[in-house]
C-alpha cells in the first residue's frame, strides 16, 4: 500500500510538472515567434519546385505534423499576448478556444482556418498515436518551442554572415573610391604633361623662327 500511494504521488508529481512545463512552453513560444518577426528584415518567397515529389516522400502523418506546427505558431502570431497572466491561454485547446472566440470578434476568416485545420489535424493525428490529448498537446507545443528557438539560431547566424558581407561590401567599396580618386590624380597629371610639353614644344618654334 505504502508503494502505491509513494507510485501515486510520483505520477501526480509528474503531471503537474507536465502542466507546468505546458504552460511556460505556449508562453515561450508565442514570445519567441513574435521575436523572430521582429528580428527578420527580409523575407523572400520561393516556389519549390520539388515540393510535390517531397510530399510523396514524407508520409502523410508526418507531413500533417508540420502543417499543424506551423498554423499553430501563425496562430500565436495572430493572437494578443495578455498582460494578465488568468487570461493567457496556457494549454493547445485554450489557446485555439482563445483563437476562435478572438477571429470571430475581428471578422478574421484566416485565423478562424488556421484554427479550424488545426482542430481537424490534431483529431487524425491524435486517433494516429502522432500526439496526445491527455497531456493536451503539451509535447506538441515543446517541439513548437525548439524549433522556433533554433530558427532564432539560424537567423541570428545569417544576421551575423551578413553583417560580415556588409563590412566587407563596405571594404571594398572605400577601395574602389580611393582607386577612382587615385586614377582622376593620374589623368590630371597626364594631361598637365602634355600641356607643358606642348607648351615647350610651341616655345622651341618660336625661337627658331626669330633666329631664322
Amino acid at each position: 500500500d505504502a508503494a502505491d500511494a509513494a507510485a501515486a504521488t510520483d505520477g501526480g508529481g509528474g503531471a503537474a510538472a507536465g502542466a507546468f512545463g505546458a504552460n511556460k512552453a505556449i508562453e515561450a513560444t508565442a514570445l519567441m515567434a513574435r521575436a523572430n518577426d521582429a528580428d527578420r528584415e527580409v523575407q523572400l518567397t520561393l516556389e519549390n519546385r520539388f515540393k510535390s515529389r517531397q510530399e510523396e516522400e514524407i508520409s502523410a502523418g508526418t507531413s500533417k505534423v508540420v502543417e499543424t506546427k506551423e498554423l499553430v505558431i501563425a496562430i500565436l502570431k495572430a493572437l494578443p499576448i495578455y498582460d494578465d497572466d488568468k487570461n493567457q491561454p496556457h494549454t493547445l485547446p485554450a489557446l485555439l478556444a482563445a483563437g476562435k472566440k478572438y477571429a470571430k470578434a475581428n471578422s478574421n476568416t484566416v485565423l478562424a482556418g488556421n484554427i479550424k485545420t488545426v482542430t481537424e489535424n490534431l483529431e487524425q493525428l491524435d486517433a494516429s498515436g502522432a500526439v496526445s490529448a491527455e497531456d493536451n498537446y503539451a509535447s506538441l507545443l515543446r517541439e513548437i518551442a525548439l524549433e522556433i528557438a533554433n530558427r532564432a539560431a539560424v537567423r541570428e547566424q545569417q544576421q551575423r554572415e551578413l553583417k560580415r558581407l556588409r563590412a566587407a561590401l563596405a571594404a571594398l567599396r572605400e577601395h574602389q573610391d580611393f582607386l577612382n580618386e587615385q586614377i582622376e590624380q593620374y589623368q590630371a597629371y597626364v594631361q598637365d604633361c602634355r600641356a607643358k610639353q606642348m607648351a615647350l614644344s610651341q616655345g622651341g618654334g618660336k625661337k627658331k623662327k626669330k633666329r631664322n
